[in-house]
């Protein structure tokens, strides 16, 4: 009896011990931080100023505050370690304000490219006084070309991103985004620029392929600045694969600046129609 009362006292002990332990890892704070996006363009002039955005998640448990939590460039290689210092000459970037768990907040950055023609790698991450912590954006490949290169042109676009299935069933309806920045001398204004669909020869589509052949602005879009086109687009009706590849037009210069990343759909018969 005894035996059992003292192996039942060490068990409730035993218990609490855990209890405690667990609820103190639980109640320990976090850093952590999600990767949401950024407007980094593809192509630079060397020299040329950009106007960047990129844009983080505070999904730890930890408020952010200024002058503790900052944005770090960390790398200028296909890998992320941290270098110590990149070519882009970018000073850490810390918070305004306190950043509360579940808020996200965008870092506008002027980025200077490399006076030196070639491929640079640009990644951020955030720190914590002198601890880095969370995910790393994207690591954006960037080619830095002559100083009369994309920058210098009245009309320039940046490709940044997009998000297209790569199967569809013939006629049916998907939404896709592209997301391009202006990275030329002069606003994009409705009426006048809009994204178009391109064919195999990178010209402009003569026929909607894809139940539209072009997606219209709504607001002007300044230099520097990045538009995510959301739009519906419909299945070829034949069977078959099909480019899936836009750019940026105007009627006074046509086609101009980077198109999107080109994708193959693949695209099947709905199983109703054999």
């Amino acid at each position: 009896m005894n035996y059992t009362l003292n192996m039942s006292k060490k068990l409730i002990a035993i218990l609490f011990v855990f209890t405690i332990f667990v609820s103190q890892i639980f109640s320990q704070t976090i850093d952590n931080s999600r990767f949401l996006k950024q407007s980094v363009p593809t192509n630079m002039g060397a020299g040329e100023t950009y106007k960047t955005v990129i844009t983080f998640e505070n999904n730890g448990t930890t408020v952010w505050l200024p002058k503790e939590y900052r944005l770090v460039v960390i790398s200028n290689g296909p890998t992320t370690d941290y270098i110590g210092s990149t070519p882009w000459n970018v000073a850490d970037m810390p918070l305004s304000s306190a950043l509360s768990p579940g808020q996200s907040i965008s870092f506008e950055v002027s980025l200077t490219a490399p006076s030196t023609e070639g491929v640079y790698y640009f990644t951020t991450q955030m720190k914590h006084n002198d601890n880095f912590f969370g995910e790393q954006s994207k690591t954006a490949v960037v080619t830095v070309g002559p100083v009369t290169g994309t920058n210098n042109d009245i009309n320039s676009a940046s490709f940044v991103d997009q998000s297209v299935v790569t199967s569809m069933t013939a006629g049916a309806r998907y939404k896709v985004s592209i997301t391009m920045t202006n990275s030329g001398k002069v606003p994009w204004t409705p009426g006048r620029y809009r994204l178009a669909s391109l064919d195999a020869t990178s010209n402009v589509l003569p026929s909607p392929l894809w139940g539209t052949s072009s997606v219209e602005l709504s607001e002007s879009i300044a230099p520097g600045s990045t538009k995510v086109f959301i739009f519906s687009v419909i299945a070829p009706i034949q069977e078959g694969t099909y480019l899936f590849q836009w750019r940026m037009t105007t009627p006074d210069s046509g086609l101009f600046g980077d198109a999107s990343r080109a994708v193959n759909v693949v695209v099947t018969a709905s199983r109703y129609s054999k």
